[in-house]
């Protein structure tokens, strides 16, 4: 990943924590998500509760990035953490993982994580990933190309 621009608006990861799960443990994966101290950069870890089916009360833990350098390392870091075949599967899946805004969305398996395995799903006991590129002019075309280019390793660049 190139980083003399800026790749990302945002980046906001959340999880959702039911009542069954241990939050203090997701919360954890959710900090160890970043390759920076929060505290040191005084990056907020937002929580929030919402209703889920049968009225469970589920938290919402969530962590934005906005900083150019937090977006730019965050994405270096996080595709140097994905297996050659994980890289592949993010290309191929690119386009339906982009938005009409130009937001790339990834899932990251919340038990393989816990593991400190990066394994992308699709299914729903995740880290949701929001990626909002910084694409201009704003086209899908833009976006996918930068999405090429973020997923190179910095080996390959």
């Amino acid at each position: 990943v190139q980083t003399s621009m800026r790749l990302a608006h945002t980046i906001t990861i959340d999880v959702i924590i039911p009542p069954e799960e241990d939050a203090a443990k997701l919360k954890e994966g959710l900090v160890r998500l970043l390759p920076f101290d929060i505290v040191a950069e005084k990056i907020v870890l937002h929580e929030q509760k919402a209703k889920g089916f049968n009225e469970r009360t589920l938290l919402i833990s969530r962590i934005t990035l906005t900083k150019e350098r937090h977006t730019n390392d965050w994405l270096r870091w996080f595709v140097e953490k994905l297996s050659a075949t994980q890289r592949k599967l993010l290309r191929d899946q690119m386009e339906s993982r982009l938005d009409e805004q130009n937001h790339f969305f990834l899932r990251i398996d919340k038990n393989a994580w816990l593991d400190g395995n990066v394994i992308i799903t699709d299914l729903g006991n995740c880290y949701h990933i929001d990626i909002a590129l910084a694409v201009f002019p704003s086209k899908k075309e833009n976006a996918l190309r930068l999405v090429e280019t973020i997923l190179k390793p910095v080996s390959e660049n």
